[in-house]
């Protein structure tokens, strides 16, 4: 398996974050929110005054530092918690954007990751820092403040099933690798296409169609390239996508397997974007991993589409190991069921 690795390194993350979003790995809007999540939560932990409730004014109080009162600090009210909060958020937040220009760092995301890595790998061992930046790559970051990244690829080679993650803190300075899967085999046939291939709960994933007749049945022309994304769904983020699974299935009289997000789509001139879902047929191929298999069980998989259409794909292989399917561009969840 070929897998495309990423050097993240001190003071050069752009590259990275650029690799990733528009890959689609990531959503950097979605961890731009989980930053300032993160970032507001730690501020109010560090709060070192008492924050009350008077029952008798219903208003909330608490103190700030003020260097031009006797006491070094002044009383504040806000008629909510949550705005005596943003109050607090505010001047702490004031606070360490001067320290931080005084000392002529940027606040930008770009140093959010770098920052949090390194105080992470102070309190955990190496295995959580492999998962945490697994979920760097696979969707569910969340970040607390301060990154630099930068990010060099390179071809290399892999058995592992997963991207590896290797972390560690030297003299202040961060490094990572992080390897992800640019390509997979099921039952010793390789994917055609160019993507993301990160859907570990199946045992690999890959798409049969040739690259050329997936271009010309999509109307790909010049620079365009047909790109895959599988990953993992999580039934819990998901539920109305699993609900959906579920209804199919049980309506079947089948077993629910392992669960996909599947994209088809094309990158043109390093951008991403979906195919149409009313193209051409376009063949997948999933394995089908030891524990789910079943001696004489029949397979299928189960695609919910955005807006909630459900089809059942039926198994087009005698291959006991692998569910060979038709389905076409664009993005949809995925469950491969036996009955």
């Amino acid at each position: 398996m070929n897998w495309s690795v990423i050097l993240i390194k001190e003071n050069n993350v752009i590259e990275l974050l650029k690799y990733i979003e528009e890959n689609g790995i990531i959503d950097l809007t979605y961890v731009q929110e989980q930053v300032q999540m993160k970032r507001r939560e730690e501020i109010l932990k560090r709060h070192h005054y008492t924050i009350w409730h008077s029952e008798k004014e219903d208003v909330w109080y608490t103190y700030l530092p003020d260097n031009s009162k006797a006491n070094n600090r002044k009383k504040i009210k806000r008629k909510s918690k949550r705005d005596l909060e943003d109050i607090i958020y505010d001047y702490y937040l004031s606070v360490q954007s001067e320290q931080v220009e005084m000392r002529s760092k940027d606040l930008s995301i770009e140093n959010m990751f770098y920052e949090f890595m390194k105080h992470k790998a102070k309190e955990v061992n190496g295995g959580t820092i492999k998962r945490m930046m697994t979920g760097v790559l696979t969707a569910a970051l969340v970040m607390a403040p301060a990154m630099s990244v930068g990010a060099t690829t390179v071809t290399g080679s892999s058995a592992s099933a997963a991207e590896e993650v290797v972390a560690s803190s030297t003299s202040g300075e961060v490094t990572a690798v992080a390897e992800v899967p640019t390509t997979s085999v099921v039952a010793g046939v390789k994917t055609t296409t160019a993507g993301v291939y990160l859907a570990t709960s199946v045992n690999g994933s890959v798409v049969t169609t040739g690259v050329a007749a997936i271009a010309e049945g999509y109307g790909l022309t010049g620079s365009e390239r047909p790109y895959a994304k599988f990953f993992n769904l999580d039934a819990k983020k998901s539920n109305l996508a699993a609900s959906a699974i579920n209804a199919a299935a049980e309506a079947k009289g089948a077993v629910v397997g392992p669960m996909l997000n599947i994209e088809l789509g094309k990158m043109s001139a390093g951008k991403y974007s979906l195919l149409p879902s009313d193209g051409a047929a376009i063949r997948l191929s999933l394995g089908v991993p030891k524990n789910f298999a079943q001696t004489g069980a029949t397979y299928a998989v189960v695609c919910v589409r955005p807006g909630g259409a459900v089809t059942i794909l039926e198994d087009l292989d005698t291959n006991p190991n692998t569910v060979t399917f038709d389905t076409t561009g664009g993005a949809g969840a995925y469950a491969m069921i036996k009955y």
